[in-house]
C-alpha cells in the first residue's frame, strides 16, 4: 500500500486507497512517542557507568562520580516529567509538523511500514534535542541532591543513626502503590531499569531521606514536639504567658566556637550535665566540673523574656526540672527552672489535628533545612 501526499489543509495523512487515519500529524508523532516508551536509556549520556568511576565531586573525602550523576539525570528526567512536557509541546506545534511533513515528503515511504519506521526516526530526533537541553540543566542540579545526600548519610553515621533494607523496602513498596495501586514493586524497579535508572540508585536515594528525617529527629524532635505540642497545649502556653507567668530559671551557657563540630560536642556535654541535674542548688558544682561553663540567674522574669525555643519548654515544665540542651549564638544553653508562678487559665483546645500537624512539618523542614545548611559550611566538598 502506497502512501500519497500530504493534505495541506488540516495536517491528515491520507492513504492512497482513500482512507484517512485516526488523527492529526501532531497526535501521530505523539502516538509513536508515547508507544515506544520514551526510551530515555537510548539519548541519555552513557559516558559513565558503574566501572567508569572517575569523580566529579568529593564531600568530606567520599566521591560522587561520574556514574552517580549520570544515574541522578536519568532519575530527575523520569520523575519531574520534563521530557513527556516539552514533548508535547513540541509535537504539537505547528513549526514541528511542517518539519515532519517535509521530512515525509522528502522521504518518500513507499509502505505503511516504512512510514511508521521514518516517524519514529522523526521522534527519536526529537527526543535527543530535547534530552540534551534537558542534561544540561539538570547537571548541576543533580551534583547539589548528591552532596546533600552525602552529607546526610554521614552525619547520619555520626549520630548512630542507621537505616534497615526493610524500611527501604517499605518505602519502595509505598511509591510503587502511589504511582499505580495495581503495580508491584518489581515491575515499578523494572519500569525505572528499563530507562537506565539502577535499582541501586533509588535504594541509596531514599535511605538517604530515611536516615535523615530520623537524625533530625534524634536531634529535634523533642524540641519540634515542645514548640507544636497539641492544640490545647498551645492555646495553654499563649494565655499563660498573656496572664503573667513568672519564672525564677537557672540558665547554664556552654561557649562553643568553631563551627558544627564544636557545637555537637557542647550539646553532649549538656545532654551528660543534664542527667547528673538533681536540684538547682546542686547547680554551681555541676558548672564547675563543666569547665568554662557560666551559671546565670534570672528572677521575676516572663516567658517573652526568653529564647523562642525556650519558651513553649519553659511553660510546659515544672519547678524543679532541666530543660534539653538548646543551641543558642553563643553555644548551648541549659535551663532549669527553680521556681514557677502560673495563673489559672482555662483550657480553649480546638482539637484542630490537621493544624498540629501541618506546623509540626514546618517546624520539623526549618531544623532539617539550617542543619543541613550547618554541615555544607563544614564540609570539605572538592570540586573537579
Amino acid at each position: 500500500m502506497q502512501l500519497g501526499s500530504f493534505d495541506k489543509r488540516d495536517g491528515f495523512r491520507r492513504l492512497s486507497d482513500g482512507r484517512t487515519q485516526n488523527g492529526p500529524q501532531d497526535m501521530k508523532l505523539l502516538h509513536f512517542f508515547f508507544a515506544a516508551g520514551a526510551a530515555l536509556a537510548l539519548v541519555l549520556p552513557q559516558t559513565a557507568n558503574a566501572g567508569n568511576l572517575s569523580y566529579v565531586v568529593k564531600v568530606n573525602g567520599e566521591p560522587i562520580t561520574s556514574y552517580d550523576v549520570s544515574q541522578r539525570q536519568k532519575f530527575l528526567a523520569l520523575t519531574s516529567g520534563a521530557l513527556g512536557k516539552r514533548m508535547r509541546g513540541l509535537l504539537q506545534s505547528a513549526e514541528t509538523k511542517q518539519k515532519f511533513q517535509q521530512f515525509m515528503q522528502q522521504q518518500r515511504p513507499q509502505s505503511r511500514a516504512e512510514a511508521q519506521k521514518l516517524q519514529k526516526e522523526f521522534v527519536n530526533r526529537l527526543q535527543k534535542q530535547v534530552m540534551a537541553d534537558i542534561n544540561r540543566q539538570t547537571r548541576d542540579e543533580a551534583i547539589e541532591q548528591l552532596i546533600d545526600e552525602r552529607l546526610m548519610l554521614q552525619e547520619a553515621k555520626r549520630r548512630e543513626v542507621s537505616v534497615s533494607e526493610s524500611e527501604v523496602d517499605e518505602r519502595l513498596a509505598q511509591m510503587a502503590k502511589a504511582n499505580n495501586k495495581d503495580r508491584t514493586v518489581d515491575e515499578f524497579l523494572a519500569a525505572f531499569k528499563k530507562q537506565g535508572v539502577e535499582v541501586d540508585t533509588m535504594r541509596e536515594r531514599i535511605r538517604a531521606q530515611l536516615a535523615w528525617r530520623d537524625t533530625i529527629r534524634k536531634l529535634y524532635g523533642f524540641r519540634i514536639a515542645s514548640l507544636v505540642g497539641s492544640s490545647g497545649e498551645a492555646a495553654q502556653a499563649a494565655a499563660e504567658s498573656a496572664r503573667g507567668t513568672v519564672f525564677d530559671v537557672r540558665r547554664l551557657r556552654l561557649a562553643a566556637s568553631g563551627g558544627e563540630g564544636a557545637i555537637a560536642r557542647a550539646y553532649v556535654r549538656g545532654q551528660s550535665i543534664r542527667k547528673q541535674f538533681s536540684s538547682c542548688s546542686d547547680l554551681s558544682n555541676l558548672a564547675q566540673r563543666a569547665g568554662g561553663a557560666k551559671l546565670e540567674r534570672h528572677a521575676g522574669k516572663k516567658a517573652a523574656f526568653f529564647p523562642r525555643d525556650a519558651r513553649p519548654l519553659l511553660l510546659q515544665a515544672s519547678a524543679g526540672q532541666m530543660l534539653p540542651p538548646l543551641v543558642s549564638s553563643g553555644g548551648v544553653d541549659l535551663y532549669a527552672v527553680c521556681g514557677k508562678k502560673t495563673p489559672e487559665v482555662k483550657n480553649t483546645d480546638d482539637g484542630s489535628s490537621q493544624s498540629r500537624s501541618d506546623r509540626r512539618q514546618q517546624e520539623f523542614q526549618i531544623y532539617a533545612r539550617r542543619h543541613l545548611k550547618d554541615l555544607r559550611q563544614d564540609a570539605l566538598i572538592e570540586r573537579r
